[in-house]
Parts: C-alpha cells; sequence; structure tokens
C-alpha cells in the first residue's frame, strides 16, 4: 500500500515544506497541499492549480499504474506513470 503525505514547514527538514512518500522525504517546490480521498487515490494543489493522482492495487491496477491528471493553462491534462514517485516528480518539475 502507497501512503503519500505533505508536511507543512518540516521542522525535521529545516522548515521546508516535504512529501513523504512510503517513509522517504523530498522537498516540496510546486505542491502545497495533498491528502488521501480514497484507495489509491489522492488530491492537491501545485502553484494554484488541482490536481489527482490515482494508481497502484489499492485503485484496483497493477503496482506500477499510476496516474496524474491536472488543468494546467486551461488544459486536462491525463499521464501514466510507473510509481507514485514518478507521479510526483512531474507535477514537481512541470
Amino acid at each position: 500500500m502507497t501512503n503519500i503525505t505533505f508536511k507543512k514547514q518540516d521542522m525535521t527538514n529545516f522548515c521546508f515544506d516535504t512529501i513523504s512518500i512510503n517513509g522517504r522525504k523530498q522537498s516540496a517546490m510546486r505542491i502545497t497541499s495533498i491528502k488521501k480521498v480514497g484507495s489509491g487515490k489522492w488530491v492537491g494543489k501545485a502553484s494554484g492549480y488541482d490536481f489527482t493522482i490515482f494508481g497502484g492495487r489499492d485503485a484496483g491496477g497493477a503496482s506500477n499504474e499510476w496516474f496524474v491528471q491536472w488543468t494546467l493553462d486551461g488544459e486536462h491534462d491525463f499521464i501514466k506513470y510507473d510509481s507514485a514517485k514518478a507521479a510526483i516528480n512531474h507535477i514537481e518539475l512541470s
């Protein structure tokens, strides 16, 4: 089961916002919120845009089937990734 969490001003990481994916932390550059809303589904905001990440076995798919869905510049974007980390990195680096 995948676990994705967001922590604002994480004291253990020099007060930077952090995202934890299965216990591994990384700095949050664009993502300002993320929360789990169902089995294998998370919603959040990045740079003012709403996004959805869903996939993995909890969502009824394979462990390497992850999707990012968000509205960016007025267009609906839907992209497949092999991991939750790759999905997060897409949002952080887009």
